[in-house]
């Protein structure tokens, strides 16, 4: 498989009927994949974070997350 960039890892979002549990695992299969992308936890987590439905976003704000 070949390296994939940051813009790889921004642009996955939550999929419609995705649970939560694939889409974080689609995720983290991305960042294992951007050999040279090197982000914060808190980083990763926001950008899973803004990748989710925004319907489930707003259940879950306010609280933290880790990644990853």
């Amino acid at each position: 498989s070949y390296e994939l960039k940051l813009s790889h890892l921004t642009s996955v979002k939550q999929m419609r009927d995705e649970s939560i549990n694939d889409y974080i695992r689609r995720f983290c299969d991305t960042k294992n994949r951007c050999f040279n992308v090197n982000l914060a936890e808190k980083d990763l987590a926001d950008l899973v974070f803004h990748g989710l439905w925004s319907h489930i976003k707003e259940k879950l704000e306010g609280n933290d997350f880790f990644c990853c």
